[in-house]
């Protein structure tokens, strides 16, 4: 499964490896003109070469493209509301056709790294087999100051979803 953990700092986006080519981060800061290229580039060396974007207002495709990085704006406000169990499906089948089913280096974002993006990670690992508790272990060993603000609206969602409560 390969090391976990933070791998880039803060500038770079606080890139934490959950699980070999699964990855959750912080929104990049990429006001500088000439930072958006050093910023991909890094990225693109740690083999990611899709991202999903959890800002509800946010298109950063042109940031992404400019280093032939697939760009998918999956946002959601961070209100503490709800989640649909529609944004869970779509999120959760995007990730695992990336990652799963194109071997594609992932990595999944939001504003700070530390609810929805965590929460919907969370969500994968819920389909993937794990029980809730070692879901939430695997994200918070990688992203420890991660907040599963979301994680009782994904157990909710993958009980719907699969007919079944997560394995226990």
């Amino acid at each position: 499964m390969g090391n976990t953990g933070l791998v880039l700092g803060a500038g770079m986006g606080e890139l934490s490896l959950v699980r070999r080519g699964l990855w959750i981060g912080r929104a990049p800061e990429h006001g500088d003109p000439g930072m958006p290229g050093e910023l991909v580039g890094a990225y693109a060396r740690h083999g990611i070469r899709s991202v999903v974007d959890l800002r509800a207002d946010a298109d950063d495709s042109a940031f992404w493209g400019a280093g032939g990085i697939e760009y998918f704006n999956h946002g959601i406000e961070d209100s503490g509301a709800p989640i649909p169990f529609a944004w869970f499906s779509i999120g959760v089948e995007h990730i695992l056709d990336r990652w799963v089913g194109h071997r594609k280096h992932l990595l999944v974002h939001c504003e700070h790294g530390a609810h929805r993006s965590p929460s919907l990670v969370y969500a994968v690992l819920l389909v993937l087999g794990h029980r809730p508790e070692v879901a939430e272990h695997i994200v918070l060993r990688a992203r420890p100051d991660a907040f599963l603000r979301y994680a009782d609206d994904a157990v909710r969602w993958f009980e719907h979803y699969s007919g079944t409560p997560p394995a226990t």
